[in-house]
């Protein structure tokens, strides 16, 4: 009878051992039962990242991101969504330190919209994070995320990494069918609904990380380079329709010290902004990068950023000549407020 009662026990402790999961240092311990004490349901990460080609810090990059990943004490996934022809390498990811399995979407000459929409199927996190596989991330950043994730508010955070609720994104119906930017696109649908706080500690770079809005930036791209002309044009298009730009939108925003612009590129713009036109599209009286600068100016100036700050990273807005130009000539707010914003915002020649 005693040995029926211990075997029955020892099936019991192993039970309860495969079904609890809990995350293994002291850190980790206190930050996954203080969220699932404040929590009524329990989050879970779904990372998600675009590849487009390059491998360089594939790997690094993954790695950094699992350990944010795992210091923050939730659980978590690995999406990787790659719009290129070519295979992912697996020697480029062979030495990612996790037990997790690494979810490979391949989805061809997708468009990056409609790809991101299909991995976000994939998906079993609460919040979706997105992240540029071409930049390795510091731990402390899981601080950052860790201070997020836990108020549950129904809001974006854009900062070196952004992370929206998945909620939001299925009420939003994801990302619209666009090549390129495609992001900034759903962002200002999103700040219009639902408020976006933003953590930039990166300045300019950080905010450029998931934003096309440059035409020079296309241009200069290898991903543009080379496609032939007519996916060239498709993608000259899906600027102007996810910027909702006008044609002279584009002129302001092409930056000279990423190039001239070149008389070829003139005409590109101008006739896809006729076959744009052309289709009666609704008017917009402002671009989504506008809209999207007047959202990250009200959430500094409210300082909602000191909700989730940490103190080795603090708030790095940088503006080069070309954005401030343009925002003067196209919003509503900049020119009020860009004197408070002069205390916080750092000029960048």
């Amino acid at each position: 009878m005693d040995f029926l009662l211990c075997n029955s026990l020892t099936k019991t402790f192993k039970w309860i051992a495969n079904t609890i999961i809990v995350p293994e240092s002291s850190t980790q311990q206190l930050k996954y039962y203080e969220l699932k004490k404040n929590q009524k349901t329990l989050v879970s990460l779904s990372f998600i990242c675009l590849f487009k080609g390059k491998e360089t810090l594939l790997e690094d990059s993954l790695n950094s991101i699992i350990e944010i990943a795992e210091e923050s004490g939730i659980d978590y996934e690995i999406v990787i969504v790659n719009t290129t022809l070519i295979p992912i390498n697996s020697v480029s990811t062979e030495g990612i330190r996790t037990e997790k399995p690494l979810k490979i979407a391949d989805f061809g000459y997708f468009k990056s919209g409609e790809a991101k929409n299909e991995a976000l199927k994939k998906t079993t996190g609460t919040h979706i994070v997105l992240f540029d596989p071409e930049k390795v991330y510091d731990i402390n950043f899981s601080d950052v995320l860790y201070n997020f994730i836990s108020q549950r508010e129904k809001r974006m955070l854009f900062s070196e990494f952004v992370v929206i609720p998945k909620e939001i994104l299925n009420e939003m119906n994801g990302w619209s069918n666009l090549s390129v930017s495609e992001d900034i696109e759903l962002f200002s649908r999103i700040s219009e609904q639902y408020n976006i706080l933003f953590y930039i500690t990166g300045g300019q770079s950080s905010l450029e990380r998931f934003l096309t809005y440059k035409p020079m930036k296309l241009f200069n791209s290898k991903e543009f380079k080379w496609l032939d002309r007519g996916r060239k044009n498709n993608m000259i298009a899906d600027l102007f329709i996810g910027c909702r730009y006008g044609l002279m939108d584009v002129y302001l925003l092409a930056d000279k010290k990423e190039g001239k612009l070149k008389f070829r590129n003139k005409i590109s713009l101008f006739a896809s902004y006729l076959s744009i036109k052309f289709t009666k599209r609704r008017k917009y009286r402002k671009s989504n990068f506008t809209v999207l600068m007047e959202a990250m100016f009200e959430s500094v100036i409210l300082q909602e950023y000191e909700k989730i700050k940490i103190d080795r990273f603090p708030l790095n807005i940088t503006l080069g000549e070309t954005e401030i130009r343009y925002l003067m000539a196209k919003s509503d707010i900049f020119p009020k407020i860009s004197k408070t914003l002069e205390k916080i915002m750092n000029k960048k020649n």
